[in-house]
């Protein structure tokens, strides 16, 4: 330790040594292979504040910060043009952000792996994101966008089938727009960071929402206690 935290000076050659070791243990771990690394051994280095992966903590702290500019740059071009069709002329970064995020959008909903997040989709879903290309300004897409839009289609949805199981295969927007909600609800309860504020889970819990799809199949349904 250094100064009140666990990085290495350059000259300390057999602690940075034995520092590097300890960091590809626990590599080791991460990527399910056997490691000399005990449990007992991993809680004494986090007790001292021991960063075993540095260099993952700095990119996604950079990677949020900047997610949060662009973020705010989505917003600020809802405001100007309405939506989010590109047209000529457009600022190039603009374009490319708004594909980047359609394409990483389509890798999320193969299984792929994507830089888009649950909690990130739905903060654009809340300004109304495209996720879909237009091909011009004046085509529009009848598809709901924000929170209480999907809301009101899940409500259309249990009007017509008499429940709220959506397919998570064949149900489309809705049914990833469902799985979303279920994952949020997780981070709601275990006092995580969440875009599902409490007042949008009692309304999901008040049209008998499923929270844990699992259950279904036991023919129960699980609910907020009210």
């Amino acid at each position: 330790m250094w100064f009140g935290r666990t990085y290495v000076k350059a000259e300390d050659a057999h602690l940075r040594g034995w520092v590097a070791m300890i960091r590809k243990e626990y590599q080791k771990l991460q990527n399910g292979e056997q490691s000399n690394l005990a449990a007992i051994q991993m809680k004494r280095l986090s007790d001292i504040g021991f960063d075993f992966n540095p260099r993952k903590l700095k990119n996604n702290t950079s990677n949020d910060k900047r997610w949060e500019v662009n973020f705010q740059l989505l917003k600020e071009y809802k405001e100007r043009q309405g939506d989010f069709t590109l047209r000529k002329g457009e600022d190039r970064k603009m374009i490319r952000m708004i594909k980047r995020i359609r394409l990483d959008y389509k890798k999320k909903q193969r299984g792929d792996r994507s830089g888009l997040t649950d909690e990130r989709i739905a903060n654009l879903e809340e300004i109304g994101f495209d996720f879909q290309r237009k091909e011009t300004p004046y085509k529009v897409r009848d598809v709901p966008r924000s929170w209480e839009e999907r809301f009101q289609q899940l409500l259309q949805f249990k009007e017509e089938h008499g429940h709220c199981l959506v397919p998570q295969i064949s149900g489309g927007i809705l049914g990833e727009w469902v799985r979303r909600q279920r994952c949020q609800y997780k981070k709601l309860m275990a006092s995580e960071r969440t875009s599902l504020t409490h007042e949008k889970a009692l309304r999901l819990s008040s049209i008998g929402f499923c929270f844990d799809a699992s259950s279904r199949f036991k023919g129960t349904i699980r609910t907020i206690q009210k």
